[in-house]
């Protein structure tokens, strides 16, 4: 009889202590309405479609200009440019610079020469940044400035990224 208690007893005490962990509540996951390092902004050259079809023969007609809020730095987490030349363009080599961006990284665009044919040529770049390149100075405008075009050349630059302190 008495190992019919003490058998008993044991029984009782492990339901006790499984039934109180059964009891605990789940553990509750705040979801994120967003992500901090999703690109909100897709920047593009002044004149926006307009620009991006047309001979860019001075800087001021390419150049792409990211002004943060203040107290912020603009992350980048895409460059993505086109480049086409016309069938009469003459061969150049673009560039594109940038201002407030940590090394002042500078883009060669290739060589650009005038197709003997319909159809031109036609480069296209795209560079994605998962963890964004980050302006050098918050608050501060970042530019990305292409060099003068030649005759029959045309530039678009996009510049995707985030405002992030």
């Amino acid at each position: 009889m008495k190992k019919i208690s003490s058998l008993l007893f044991l029984i009782c005490a492990i339901c006790v202590i499984c039934g109180s962990v059964w009891a605990q509540a789940p553990t509750t996951i705040q979801q994120s309405g967003s992500r901090t390092d999703a690109a909100i902004f897709l920047a593009t050259s002044l004149g926006g479609a307009t620009t991006c079809a047309t001979v860019n023969t001075t800087t001021a007609n390419g150049t792409v200009t990211i002004t943060p809020p203040a107290g912020q730095y603009v992350y980048i987490t895409g460059v993505f440019i086109d480049l086409p030349s016309d069938t009469t363009g003459t061969t150049g080599v673009a560039t594109l610079s940038t201002t407030n961006i940590t090394g002042s990284p500078v883009w060669s665009l290739a060589t650009l020469a005038a197709a003997a044919a319909a159809g031109a040529t036609n480069r296209q770049i795209a560079e994605i940044y998962p963890t964004g390149l980050r302006a050098a100075s918050p608050g501060t405008a970042v530019t990305f400035v292409p060099s003068a075009q030649i005759a029959h050349i045309a530039l678009c630059i996009r510049v995707a990224g985030y405002y992030a302190p």
